[in-house]
C-alpha cells in the first residue's frame, strides 16, 4: 500500500465519499468540501481516527498533524 501524504488520500480511503460522510454522521457535501479543499478539520479527528480504525484503514494523528502543516492549514 502506498503512503498516504494528503487528507485527500485519507478520504480516497473509503469505498465512497459518501460512506465516510455516513461513518462520521456529516453531509456528503461536507466531505466533498473537505476532499477539493484536501482539509478534514481537527475537530472531526478523533471521530475519524475512530471510524479509521473499524475500517482498518492505517491513519493516525501524527500524520493528519502532518497533513495540516504541509498544507499550511490551521484545518479547524
Amino acid at each position: 500500500m502506498k503512503a498516504m501524504n494528503s487528507f485527500q488520500e485519507v478520504i480516497d480511503q473509503w469505498p465512497s465519499m459518501a460512506e465516510l460522510a455516513n461513518d462520521l454522521g456529516e453531509q456528503l457535501h461536507t466531505v466533498r468540501k473537505w476532499h477539493s479543499r484536501n482539509r478534514i478539520p481537527s475537530s472531526k479527528w478523533t471521530a475519524l481516527l475512530g471510524v479509521a480504525k473499524k475500517r482498518r484503514i492505517k491513519i493516525n494523528a501524527q500524520m493528519l498533524t502532518g497533513f495540516s502543516s504541509r498544507c499550511g492549514s490551521k484545518a479547524a
